[in-house]
């Protein structure tokens, strides 16, 4: 319509059809033209400036959303950080443990067979005393029966009494 209001002006008053009468009435309907998109613009522009306030809102409270779960997500990875440090100190001592345990065990069979080794030497040792004893038995009852036959001859000699067993031994 702009065009059409400009080739008008620029005719002019030559126009058969529009009357030099007419051209302030055409000048004042391109003001009201004009007031009218300068009005619509205006409401435009206040529409796209509360959008953009809307979005501007929006986006301050998604970085509030992102900032909070940015601390949140840090502390859970604080958390589990904190969880492999201790499960890695679990391990440590599992292992401690066992290595413990298997000294344990080792001690244990090394004592085992030292305590088996002492038995045996203790048992040798009595068995090699309970010769020993019966030896020395057998050397005493051998005193005592050459003392015997010493005591009896000396008697048979001198009483005339003879002990039973040695009637039989003669």
């Amino acid at each position: 319509m702009n065009k059409e209001n400009n080739n008008l002006l620029m005719m002019g008053n030559s126009s058969p059809y529009h009357p030099a009468s007419s051209f302030p009435d055409l000048i004042l309907m391109e003001l009201k033209q004009a007031k009218m998109n300068l009005g619509k613009t205006i409401n435009d522009l206040g529409v796209i400036q509360s959008s953009v306030e809307s979005l501007n809102k929006k986006m301050q409270n998604e970085k509030i959303l992102l900032e909070k779960t940015r601390e949140r997500l840090t502390s859970q990875f604080a958390g589990v950080s904190s969880l492999e440090e201790e499960m890695n100190s679990i391990k440590e001592k599992t292992r401690q443990a066992d290595n413990a345990e298997t000294k344990t065990k080792k001690m244990a069979k090394a004592s085992n067979f030292e305590a088996k080794t002492s038995m045996k030497k203790t048992a040798e040792m009595r068995w090699v005393a309970a010769k020993k004893m019966e030896e020395a038995a057998k050397a005493a009852e051998a005193v005592a029966l050459a003392d015997l036959r010493a005591l009896t001859s000396y008697c048979d000699s001198s009483s005339g009494y003879v002990l039973p067993e040695q009637r039989n031994q003669e």
